[in-house]
């Protein structure tokens, strides 16, 4: 959603109509180094015509809504977070589906000032959820309708372990709609909280929704607001391994000690500050 604001009249910005204030880009980054970057779509480049009102002969007085759509199944991308079907990941790309970036980039025209209210990502399945409940949220009803004795069901299992910060409001909707047939009942999800998954503390590992700043956790159980959740933690086995003659493993040290140390990797680097977040979770553990 963008607005354009000037001191001109409108008769100079009519003369200037084909100025370019702005580009859209969608790119896809390179995790282990984020300043490189691929486009995934054609940029879309929006001129000062675009910002007219020419019923009124002046600037268009608010918020704007321009789309910008794209195709990640064609862009030749590494799969992470399950954007993309598992045939059309390719394992070998640079760019990742994790670190997508939504930009507007200003020319600067001096004339003028371009605001941005915000930039909203939705697919097919969100846009549905949130912009056509026609659509969505009888099929969501049918389907609790089906399954809601509480002497049976417990409540409804989303999208596993979660990758994408892309689900997380989903999450929320769909709770909802849920809730509008079965109150007693909810949905709830499962997260890996393995050293070197998207939950990790561990910011040397990964690197934050675009800010090592960001703990994915708290993005989303602020978003997403449920009730439960269930986090898988390795007690034994991560970041620690065996010594010899256990195969040694890149990137994972080797240490008498590994069961201890694990345990402890994990109640410091993962419990101690869930529970200081007050995120509720249910503590799952794999070996």
């Amino acid at each position: 959603f963008l607005k354009l604001e000037s001191n001109e009249d409108y008769q100079f910005l009519t003369a200037h109509s084909e100025d370019v204030v702005c580009t859209l880009r969608v790119v896809a980054s390179n995790p282990e180094n984020l300043a490189q970057i691929q486009d995934v779509g054609n940029t879309v480049i929006l001129r000062i015509a675009d910002f007219l009102d020419s019923n009124n002969n002046r600037l268009i007085d608010s918020f704007k809504r321009f789309v910008y759509t794209y195709d990640l199944t064609s862009s030749n991308l590494r799969d992470v977070g399950n954007r993309l079907p598992i045939d059309e990941s390719n394992p070998q790309s640079t760019y990742t589906t994790e670190f997508m970036r939504y930009k507007v980039e200003w020319t600067g025209l001096s004339y003028c000032k371009l605001a941005v209210d915000k930039i909203v990502i939705y697919d097919r399945r969100g846009d549905e959820l949130f912009n056509q409940p026609e659509i969505s949220v009888p099929r969501i009803i049918d389907i609790v309708n089906q399954y809601k004795d509480t002497s049976c069901v417990l409540g409804w299992f989303g999208f596993n372990e979660p990758g994408s910060i892309d689900n997380y409001l989903c999450f929320r909707r769909v709770n909802e709609i849920i809730h509008e047939v079965a109150p007693d009942l909810d949905l709830y999800t499962t997260i890996s909280g393995a050293s070197t998954s998207r939950y990790t503390w561990r910011t040397d590992v990964y690197k934050g929704v675009n800010s090592t700043s960001i703990y994915p956790g708290n993005e989303f159980i602020k978003r997403a607001g449920l009730n439960y959740i269930s986090i898988n933690l390795y007690n034994y086995h991560h970041p620690f391994i065996p010594p010899p003659p256990f195969p040694p493993v890149t990137g994972f040290p080797s240490d008498p000690l590994y069961k201890e140390k694990n345990i402890k990797y994990v109640v410091d680097s993962n419990l101690v500050k869930i529970v200081d977040a007050n995120i509720p979770i249910s503590y799952s553990s794999q070996s």
